[in-house]
């Protein structure tokens, strides 16, 4: 009674069991956190095991309830190391990453570890339901062709790990460092099972330690495993982003050619034939016929070909004004305000503070459309007399404000228009932020612009 009371003690299963518990559990809370595939085999994996060595000194007697205990002894005792086995492949094959680097490897493993798991469920089904009318030849092959698929579950992921390492795949060396532990334990454990040998180094046994020092191992692999992955999932979203912004630079640098190359041809050829076509109008005598109706027409033809002049010009501004380049940001945008100034009602007043050299062209020329569409939107909708521009630079940040004397953005539906969202739309390729200030005595709106944008 005394030695059974303290076997638990004296052969170190009370702590090992504990460890064993700990794991699985800790696996599991992983696996519904994390979502990660390695953790929920892994949980399998130790608790089969778990129950071998429970079995292996009937230890699962004490601790299970009666039900699963006479359930687990109809299924054998090597049933659960021969799926422990199984499972250890698909440890494997997520650890190393085997889908990627051997994917022939990876479906000859699928294929035995469905072919374990498809014998273990005819072993539970005969064992729980057929067990009095089984034969001792059929248990006999059962047994035999069990050992064998223990003992190629065990072989195939040494043959993996080799080939991976032949490769210089850091992380088979990494595995393989762990799964030693396990596989010199089991196979110091099947030799004994199979009587090729008699030897017990340890108490209770070897397979007890070799799992319990393949968990310390793995667990400690697993959690830098898990740094690595963060790692690399931040490095691939950098170069995701790396490459979007990539993208998107080389399109809006292709629109920018394309938008030069509309605004030259506006400026130059359409602008010039307009100019020439007022020419030759306004050298017609003021009276051409004194019919009053052709006079009209005079008169409507010569304030028709002004607007269009007007709107061919501003359209080529919008589009990009010419040598912007040559003049720079500041330069064209006070060129652009003398314009406003000229034709409009509304008077507008640039203070600019910037270190052009410090700018990208793409970056400049989205600076100048933001700036331009905040004075257009003035224009068309705030009525405003007055309107101050404000282009500075500091340390860390470029900040653009513009304040009038208008009636204000009204409603939603303003700030939802064509020309708020391609504001919106520029600002946020400059990952800026956009604040808009309005009342009936005016708005002010406020952009900040990153400098590392």
């Amino acid at each position: 009674m005394r030695e059974e009371q303290n076997f638990l003690v004296d052969n170190y299963y009370l702590w090992l069991v504990g460890l064993y518990v700990f794991t699985i559990i800790f696996n599991l809370v992983l696996y519904c956190f994390i979502r990660d595939k390695i953790y929920l085999w892994y949980f399998l994996y130790v608790l089969l095991n778990t129950v071998f060595i429970l079995m292996e000194d009937s230890i699962d007697g004490l601790l299970l309830p009666q039900w699963f205990y006479a359930f687990i002894w109809h299924a054998g005792q090597y049933t659960f190391l021969m799926l422990s086995a199984a499972t250890g492949i698909k440890i494997m094959q997520t650890f190393t990453e085997q889908a990627a680097s051997q994917p022939i490897l990876k479906r000859v493993g699928d294929r035995l570890v469905q072919s374990v798991f498809l014998f273990a469920l005819l072993i539970f089904i005969s064992q729980n339901y057929f067990g009095q009318s089984i034969s001792l030849a059929l248990i006999y092959v059962t047994k035999t062709v069990r050992d064998i698929l223990i003992l190629t579950c065990l072989l195939f992921i040494v043959w993996c790990l080799a080939v991976d390492i032949r490769y210089k795949k850091r992380m088979a060396y990494y595995y393989a460092a762990t799964y030693v532990f396990f596989l010199f334990s089991c196979t110091m454990f099947m030799l004994n099972h199979l009587g090729v040998t008699s030897v017990n180094l340890l108490q209770p046994n070897i397979l007890a330690w070799g799992l319990c020092f393949e968990i310390l191992a793995l667990s400690i692999l697993l959690t830098f495993r898990i740094r690595f992955m963060v790692q690399q999932r931040g490095r691939y979203e950098m170069d995701k982003l790396d490459i979007e912004k990539k993208h998107v630079q080389n399109l809006l640098e292709a629109q920018e050619t394309e938008r030069k190359r509309i605004a030259e041809d506006l400026h130059d050829d359409v602008g010039s034939t307009l100019g020439a076509l007022q020419l030759h109008i306004s050298n017609l005598p003021d009276k051409p016929h004194e019919n009053e109706t052709l006079q009209q027409y005079f008169t409507k033809a010569q304030s028709l070909v002004l607007k269009a002049t007007t709107d061919i010009r501003d359209i080529s501004h919008n589009l990009l004004p010419k040598h912007f380049g040559e003049l720079g940001l500041t330069r064209v945008l006070e060129n652009r305000v003398d314009e406003l100034n000229a034709v409009q009602q509304t008077r507008f007043r640039l203070i600019a503070n910037v270190n052009e050299e410090m700018l990208t062209e793409i970056y400049a020329v989205t600076i100048y459309r933001i700036i331009n569409e905040l004075m257009v939107n003035i224009v068309k909708h705030a009525q405003a007399s007055y309107a101050v521009i404000q282009l500075i630079m500091n340390d860390d940040e470029i900040n653009i404000f513009t304040e009038d004397d208008g009636i204000g953005i009204k409603n939603a539906a303003d700030k939802k228009g064509i020309g708020m969202r391609n504001l919106a739309s520029r600002v946020g390729f400059l990952q800026g932020t956009l604040h808009i200030e309005s009342n009936s005595k005016g708005s002010t709106i406020i952009i900040s612009i990153p400098k590392k944008a």
